[in-house]
């Protein structure tokens, strides 16, 4: 939605890193394939593999939250590079399930950035 309408939320918050490393992509394309069986429909592994996370980041004009779990998953540096209005913490300790698995921390992670946003003037305010 940010890349469509890049100034129509104020700010974005997104839990775990939209842009895979190159072992998971490979996996990704294995499952396409047939390699392994998807346990989801296809039209959803279509849709994870032709989303370009890249192109969507480099266009978002708004504040952006990743909060990333601690896995292999989570390129930070890549997701800064890409789209510099971005602030990206990762919780050590968790899997992918970051707001069953440490709610207090992402409550407090999304509250400190939303209030951040508000007091910078943006959307928000």
């Amino acid at each position: 939605m940010a890349a469509r309408y890049p100034t129509f939320p104020g700010a974005i918050v997104a839990l775990d890193s939209p842009i895979w490393p190159p072992e998971v992509q490979a996996w990704l394309r294995g499952l396409r394939r047939g390699e392994e069986p998807f346990p989801l429909s296809p039209s959803l592994l279509e849709n994870i593999l032709s989303w370009d996370a890249p192109r969507a980041l480099a266009a978002c004009l708004l504040p952006a939250l990743c909060i990333a779990a601690d896995t292999p998953m989570a390129n930070l540096p890549r997701l800064a590079e890409l789209c510099p209005r971005l602030s990206a913490v990762k919780i050590e300790g968790v899997g992918h399930f970051l707001p069953l698995e440490a709610p207090e921390r992402v409550d407090a992670l999304i509250d400190s950035f939303l209030l951040t946003c508000a007091g910078a003037g943006t959307a928000l305010s």
